[in-house]
């Protein structure tokens, strides 16, 4: 039963998720590292209830479980908390683990029921959805599991017995085999992404964590292949889009939003292409606040950090034109948000344009000026010329009346 309790510890220590093993108090007789690392220490001889925080711990799940059997419970965070009973030695004690969706989790994988008998050993993982092989000291196979038999693409019959060398020829000059070698002679665990080449060609990705046991190693692995790829295609797609506003010819800033108290008051400029620097003649500005690259604008613009940090919370895309009166400049700005309190600012310098606009507004009102002036003097001429007229009337009736 020793065999079984170590190797549960060793599933524990392995898993980046929480695990306690508990008595039949509910006192915490172990923890593995990943409470240390968020925080929660010195935790051990305590009452779990009064400890450990309630989205990773449910009282009532325990209780029932150290009665009668596992209990699941998606807690309302979406942690999932598995609770197992275990019975060693005519004791009681309860196994805790929390399942993080998003993660590789180890010690989820622990067989749907347990039966508390000599064969636990090996059934615990039977029953693991993830694979599993011990290599003993002399680097022979001792044991791999169906999942482990499917990702090698190979038989039990075919490995066992075999050493990996004889197996995998040249594997010992691999990474994960250094790290397989330091786990079996120093005795200290590893990780490792494993790359695997097999014979048609094709390439398999594994998160492999490596555990010493009393035989030798027990190494676990998560085909990660799908993730993999994926994260391939993203970083090609990002590095495409990357290279696109870096070689535009519109300026581009991608900045964090500073509030204080919910009112915008300043940001950051995370990125920048090469044509803002062309176009502003700022330099070096990635990592700055724009306070303090562009001194007093903040006075100047107010509408700039008001339209910058409304799109930065809501999302919703703007377009604007504004006079940088720092940089004396007039800027066509679109800008939107795919994160929040961050926003990308789209922008032209149009200050060419605008002065053409004040140009042409000024030439048209001289010209409106023009054509009034020459309607009031055509209007003067008209009436003198009507007035001569009637004068000239008036002369040729008197002459006829004197006539």
């Amino acid at each position: 039963m020793k065999d079984i309790l170590r190797l549960l510890l060793s599933i524990g220590e392995a898993s980046e998720d929480y695990f306690l093993l508990l008595d039949d108090k509910l006192k915490i007789i172990w923890a593995n590292k990943a409470f240390e690392k968020r925080g929660i220490k010195k935790i051990k001889g305590k009452n779990a209830k009064s400890v450990v925080e309630k989205q990773y711990f449910d009282y009532t799940s325990a209780v029932y479980a150290l009665k009668s059997n596992k209990v699941r419970k998606v807690m309302r965070n979406g942690t999932e908390i598995v609770t197992m009973p275990l019975e060693l030695e005519g004791k009681r004690y309860a196994i805790v683990f929390s399942a993080l969706q998003k993660n590789i989790s180890v010690a989820k994988n622990i067989q749907k029921t347990l039966k508390y008998d000599e064969g636990i050993y090996k059934s615990v993982l039977d029953n693991m959805i993830v694979g599993c092989q011990i290599i003993g000291f002399d680097w022979k196979y001792l044991y791999l599991n169906d999942v482990l038999e499917k990702q090698s693409r190979t038989t039990r019959e075919k490995l066992l017995g075999h050493t990996m060398m004889e197996k995998y020829p040249g594997i010992e000059k691999t990474e994960v085999f250094r790290k397989i070698k330091i786990c079996m002679i120093k005795r200290i665990s590893q990780k490792s992404i494993n790359e695997f080449k097999f014979s048609d060609g094709s390439i398999s990705y594994f998160e492999v964590k490596i555990v010493p046991i009393a035989e030798g190693v027990l190494i676990l692995s998560d085909e990660i292949t799908d993730q993999k790829k994926a994260q391939e295609a993203l970083l090609e797609s990002e590095e495409k889009y990357h290279s696109l506003f870096k070689n535009m010819f519109n300026g581009f800033a991608f900045c964090k939003m500073i509030y204080d108290r919910g009112k915008p008051v300043d940001f950051t400029y995370l990125d920048v292409n090469k044509a803002f620097e062309a176009l502003t003649g700022l330099k070096d500005v990635v990592g700055k606040k724009v306070s303090v690259v562009i001194p007093g604008i903040q006075k100047s613009n107010p509408e700039l950090f008001e339209t910058y940090g409304r799109v930065a919370l809501s999302g919703v895309p703007e377009r604007f034109e504004t006079h940088i009166d720092s940089l004396g400049m007039w800027f066509s700005i679109s800008v939107y948000s795919q994160k929040k309190e961050h926003f990308v600012a789209l922008f032209d310098v149009i200050t060419q344009r605008k002065k053409a606009e004040e140009e042409k507004d000024m030439l048209t009102n001289k010209l409106k000026e023009r054509i009034h002036d020459l309607e009031r003097f055509q209007n003067i001429t008209v009436n003198r010329e009507l007035k001569m007229i009637e004068l000239k009337n008036k002369i040729k009736a008197l002459e006829k009346k004197g006539g």
